[in-house]
């Protein structure tokens, strides 16, 4: 079999068009914009977070101050304590300065925020328990009416 020298050179690729090399060029930055946009997205999507139980990790907290202050010697103590207890919890839980009003700011603020009305009227009841000498308080019953107020408060 002869062999053909002309076959024998290598002959040089043949250049691809233009249009080629501008669509892979573009296919290249298409899939480098969505590789960055995909990163993007997975970046600054909020991450599922835990539910907010605060106000009943305060409420847990407010309910053992006042289960705590109930087994104070004198009376009027307790009911010293577990008056300051629900106002701490109240004033904490609406960020506002409950803890710091007198019965009488604290019905005037009642007319402001309703949720306060439970307050004013149990700090109100509670005066007497909290400051009369001629009346011997029920520490448990002043407990219980101030667990109420931090139960119900939403």
């Amino acid at each position: 079999m002869a062999v053909v020298p002309e076959l024998l050179v290598i002959q040089p690729p043949v250049a691809h068009s233009s249009w080629l090399w501008l669509l892979a060029a573009g296919l290249i930055v298409v899939g480098v914009g969505l590789a960055g946009l995909t990163v993007a997205l997975w970046v600054t999507t909020p991450k599922p977070s835990r539910p907010d139980d605060s106000l009943e990790r305060l409420r847990a907290e407010a309910l053992a101050e006042v289960r705590a202050a109930t087994a104070a010697t004198d009376p009027r103590e307790a009911s010293r304590l577990i008056v300051a207890a629900v106002k701490r919890f109240v004033g904490t839980a609406s960020d506002g300065d409950a803890d710091y009003s007198s019965p009488q700011q604290l019905a005037t603020m009642a007319l402001r925020d309703p949720r306060l009305q439970a307050l004013a009227v149990f700090a109100e009841s509670a005066q007497r328990d909290c400051f009369d000498p001629a009346h011997v308080p029920d520490p448990l019953a002043v407990a219980e009416q101030g667990r109420e107020v931090i139960r119900r408060w939403r």
